[in-house]
C-alpha cells in the first residue's frame, strides 16, 4: 500500500504550491505503474477511496507481486494520462499556473478596491509557497492565521506577512479568509462559526485560482 501525491490531481487543480515543500518526485498513475513493474510488482487498485475522505492530492496505490493471484480492478486503464509524460504538457501547465496565481492576486486586489479586508489561513507549506508564487505581501493580506501557536509572532518567508493565532480572526477586522490548507476547510469553518455567523467568509484557494468563487 502506497500513499503519495498524485501528479494528475495537482495538474488538474494547479496546486503547484506542493512543489515547494513536499517531495522531489511526483508520479501519476502511468509513471507509478511503470516504476512498480520495473521491480516486479503490479497495481491491483488505484485511488479506491472517495476524494472527500482523502487529504489534498493523495494517490492511493494497492500493489502486489507479479506472481500473486490477486485480481486487478477493472477500471485501471481509466487512470492512464499519457499526456503527463510529454514536455509540451508541462510547458502549457506552467503557463496555466501563472494565470491561476494571477487570478488569486486579482481576486484580492479587486476586493480591496471594493473595501474588503483579507486574511490567509495556513502559515506553513501550501500557504507560504502560494503567497510567494502569487507575489502577495502585506499590502494584500492583513495577516495569516495558523493553529500552530509556535508560528504566532513570525512572518511568512518571502511575502513577509505576520502570522497570528486564530483568536485574531474577528469580523470587525477581516471580511474574507483565503484558506491555503484547503483540505481542512470544513474543519476550519466549524472552529470559526462565530466569525461566519457575523458575516465573515472562508474561501478555498483552489476555488479562487480556478475562478470558481462567486
Amino acid at each position: 500500500m502506497i500513499e503519495v501525491h498524485d501528479l494528475y490531481d495537482i495538474y488538474v487543480k494547479h496546486e503547484t504550491a506542493l512543489f515547494g515543500h513536499e517531495h522531489a518526485t511526483y508520479l501519476h498513475y502511468g509513471s507509478m505503474r511503470r516504476f512498480l513493474e520495473r521491480y516486479g510488482f503490479r497495481i491491483v487498485d488505484f485511488n479506491f477511496l472517495p476524494k472527500d475522505v482523502c487529504r489534498g492530492s493523495s494517490m492511493l496505490v494497492a500493489a502486489t507481486l507479479d506472481g500473486s493471484d490477486l485480481k486487478s480492478a477493472d477500471n485501471l486503464s481509466d487512470f492512464e494520462h499519457p499526456e503527463l509524460d510529454k514536455l509540451s504538457t508541462l510547458l502549457e501547465f506552467q503557463a496555466d499556473v501563472s494565470i491561476s496565481f494571477s487570478r488569486l492576486r486579482h481576486f484580492i486586489e479587486s476586493g480591496k478596491c471594493a473595501g474588503k479586508r483579507f486574511a490567509g489561513y495556513g502559515g506553513w507549506g501550501r500557504g507560504v509557497t502560494a503567497l510567494a508564487m502569487a507575489g502577495l505581501n502585506q499590502q494584500h493580506l492583513e495577516f495569516v492565521v495558523d493553529g500552530n501557536l509556535k508560528l504566532s509572532g513570525g512572518y511568512t518567508p518571502a511575502s513577509g506577512i505576520p502570522i497570528v493565532d486564530p483568536s485574531f480572526l474577528k469580523k470587525e477586522d477581516i471580511d474574507i479568509v483565503i484558506v491555503f490548507n484547503y483540505a481542512y476547510l470544513e474543519e476550519i469553518k466549524k472552529e470559526n462559526r462565530t466569525f461566519i455567523e457575523q458575516g465573515g467568509i472562508f474561501v478555498s484557494v483552489i476555488d479562487v485560482m480556478s475562478d470558481n468563487v462567486i
